[in-house]
């Protein structure tokens, strides 16, 4: 299958266009972490990767298009940093450090991303918390779906904005707070 998207924004490209039209992204102008999946890579038979979007201690997370519902998503990558490598040149599966108690590690690790998943879909009506669209594991690790939301970083903004009054503190933190409330009363937080 062969799709034609900005690995940046998910827009389309017509064949032969390297610089994107409407992001202005010129197409694979940034390295991918070597330990992350492939640039236009299919997972799961419909879900097209783009570029890695965050890293953290737990995973990866890359901006990609739901193909059958062609629409842009947010694909986070169980990848446990110190556990797991990945060599993206050869291959995007992942290799496991099975060393002492590593591979009941790594089973209870991938149950519990997915368990995580099942939980934020239960959370689907709260505002604040991104909504789950899939789950499922591939190449020796696990997958969440969630829709993409745009917009900046709180990091960035404060870089190209400067410190936050009080009134801009209270106004992004209130719907979070109200979020909060409900994922307690629902008995996720305790």
């Amino acid at each position: 299958m062969q799709v034609r998207r900005c690995t940046k924004c998910m827009e389309e490209l017509k064949e032969g266009v390297r610089l994107c039209p409407h992001c202005g992204y010129e197409q694979d102008s940034t390295a991918q972490p070597s330990n992350a999946l492939n640039r236009n890579t299919i997972l799961h038979g419909r879900y097209y990767i783009g570029n890695v979007i965050g890293q953290g201690g737990f995973g990866i997370t890359y901006v990609g298009l739901d193909l059958v519902l062609d629409m842009k998503v947010a694909v986070k990558e169980y990848f446990p940093t110190g556990s797991v490598s990945r060599i993206n040149s050869y291959s995007n599966e992942i290799q496991w450090d099975f060393t002492g108690s590593g591979r009941e590690s790594w089973s209870d690790g991938i149950d519990r991303f997915l368990r995580e998943a099942r939980k934020m879909a239960k959370l689907d009506s709260v505002p604040a918390i991104v909504r789950v669209r899939d789950a499922f594991p591939e190449n020796q690790t696990a997958y969440i779906v969630m829709d993409f939301v745009e917009g900046d970083t709180l990091k960035n903004y404060l870089l190209g904005h400067g410190v936050l009054r009080c009134e801009e503190c209270m106004a992004l933190l209130s719907p979070i707070l109200d979020s909060l409330v409900v994922i307690h009363d629902r008995g996720f937080i305790h």
